[in-house]
């Protein structure tokens, strides 16, 4: 299985689907946009630097190898 990416919005549910596929054996990194997530939702978890919401230039991250899926 490979890696997974998770865009985070508002509330806790990213978290803890990443928490849930980091405990299963994935790797995960976290889509924040800037000014909407809660800095404490993708706290240590790899994120693909900051977005000033507009995601379209962040989902090209998904066409990686190790992250077929976001």
């Amino acid at each position: 299985m490979g890696g997974l990416g998770i865009v985070a919005g508002g509330g806790v549910l990213p978290r803890r689907i990443a928490e849930t596929a980091v405990a299963g054996g994935r790797e995960v990194f976290l889509v924040a946009f800037e000014g909407h997530t809660d800095p404490a939702t993708v706290a240590g978890f790899p994120t693909p630097g900051s977005n000033s919401g507009r995601p379209g230039p962040r989902f090209g991250i998904s066409a990686t190898p190790a992250v077929p899926r976001l």
